[in-house]
């Protein structure tokens, strides 16, 4: 069965999702909210809410198709750049297979700039689409707001509230992502291709983190 090989940097985490989630949850919360980081009340209302966000992500990648995603949690060049990426498995079947990437490639340039790219593990395409939402829209599409607040330590309380009013206030604000997909067809496998798929939400440093995203590509392999 053909797997695939990526060099990271210092930074970069995996997560595999065809593993025992859980674990991989717990041990993601420990890392961003330790225990005893906040008061008990406060600290486990926190940490349960980051658990379910986490299990209903990893979740939904799974059932997509994703078997890894990968976050950062370093810096490059001193500057912390906040991206994610996930590694999955699509099958696009042998008709498709059987096109010139080139073809393929211009057929998905219609939702954005798409091209081959020659890497040493073989051509690939190279996607990038800019996609620009209100914050609102992205934080239904994320989920329910805060709530919990009952439960809460009294500053806590006082925290939250501004900030579901901070969210109110700022629904209509444009939010944009930039998404940068790597197609590579899979040696042997007519028609079956891993989708390396970046996303890095935000305006800020955005050609750096693509920058940066780009190179982890370029030494993408294949193992046996």
């Amino acid at each position: 069965m053909t797997g695939y090989r990526l060099q990271l940097p210092e930074g970069w985490i995996r997560t595999r999702l065809s593993g025992d989630l859980d674990h991989v949850v717990d041990q993601m919360v420990e890392r961003t909210i330790p225990r005893g980081r906040f008061g008990d009340s406060d600290g486990a209302i926190a940490r349960r809410r980051l658990r379910d966000d986490l299990r209903q992500s990893f979740g939904a990648a799974a059932d997509a198709g994703a078997v890894d995603m990968y976050s950062f949690e370093g810096e490059v060049s001193g500057v912390r750049l906040p991206m994610s990426f996930s590694v999955s498995v699509a099958h696009f079947g042998a008709t498709v297979g059987a096109l010139p990437l080139e073809v393929f490639a211009e057929a998905l340039s219609d939702s954005g700039d798409a091209r081959v790219v020659d890497f040493p593990a073989g051509k690939m395409i190279r996607a990038r689409k800019e996609v620009s939402e209100t914050a609102g829209a992205a934080l239904r599409a994320a989920g329910p707001p805060a709530t919990g607040i009952g439960l809460l330590s009294a500053p806590s309380q006082r925290s939250l509230e501004a900030l579901n009013r901070f969210v109110a206030d700022n629904a209509d604000v444009e939010v944009s992502t930039t998404t940068v997909d790597y197609l590579a067809p899979i040696p042997g496998e007519q028609g079956t291709f891993v989708l390396v798929s970046l996303t890095a939400p935000g305006p800020t440093d955005v050609e750096a983190r693509v920058g940066h995203f780009d190179v982890l590509m370029a030494g993408f392999g294949w193992t046996r």
